[in-house]
């Protein structure tokens, strides 16, 4: 799957279960060079929201680390990466090849509620990522997903990784 096919996938994906579930939500989408999001917002205005804090809408953010010059988290703005942080129930770093069915995963968490982060990046990045969302992120755990290179019936594997926060 191409990034242009995850992105279609994502958007496709996000509006269909936005419409089935309300009756006007509120998409929002963006595109950046390297940060793509899409959030759903569970009513059209946003004078209608009752209070509800927009930090906790559903959405699936993801954050491109594998194009040529990247470095890593240190490509990317602080201050943008500590809102991404704080406001995720869900993170991920993705090394092997996109695929749909682990996106179909993450959009299923999504129209349960969930507000997930993908880093998307290399395998010489990948443990850059998990120690800077070891240090960063509030969460106890992060989904991995890496690629198989010894094994012709599998492309990738996932796993979840757990921080000991205690320490």
């Amino acid at each position: 799957m191409t990034r242009d096919e995850l992105n279609d996938l994502m958007e496709r994906r996000v509006v269909e279960d936005a419409t089935e579930e309300n009756e006007s939500p509120h998409v929002f989408q963006f595109r950046g060079e390297h940060l793509n999001g899409i959030v759903v917002t569970p009513l059209a205005h946003e004078g209608d929201r009752d209070g509800t804090d927009p930090s906790e809408d559903a959405g699936i953010f993801t954050v491109e680390d594998r194009e040529p010059g990247m470095r890593g988290p240190i490509s990317f703005d602080p201050p943008t990466m500590q809102m991404l942080l704080q406001t995720a129930s869900l993170v991920a770093i993705d090394s092997a090849a996109l695929a749909p069915e682990i996106y179909n995963y993450f959009l299923d968490r999504v129209e349960r509620g969930s507000r997930i982060l993908v880093v998307l990046t290399t395998e010489d990045r990948h443990v850059a990522w998990r120690d800077f969302l070891r240090a960063r992120w509030h969460g106890n755990q992060v989904f991995e997903v890496v690629p198989v290179k010894n094994d012709p019936l599998r492309t990738l594997t996932t796993f979840v990784t757990w921080f000991n926060r205690d320490q």
